[in-house]
């Protein structure tokens, strides 16, 4: 998946997406749960209980 195709998803700029991941910008914990979800991240999983 593209930056652009992420940001799509989302509903955020490309830019804001690079930000992201440069470390320029910070995750808002509102966008956390639909960006696990577009990568295929299961909550659990990141406790441990997966």
């Amino acid at each position: 998946m593209t930056q652009e195709e992420f940001a799509d998803e989302l509903g955020v700029s490309r830019q804001y997406i690079s930000q992201l991941e440069s470390g320029k910008s910070s995750l808002h914990v509102t966008r956390l749960f639909s960006c696990l979800r577009l990568l295929g991240v299961r909550l659990e999983a990141r406790w441990g209980e997966a």
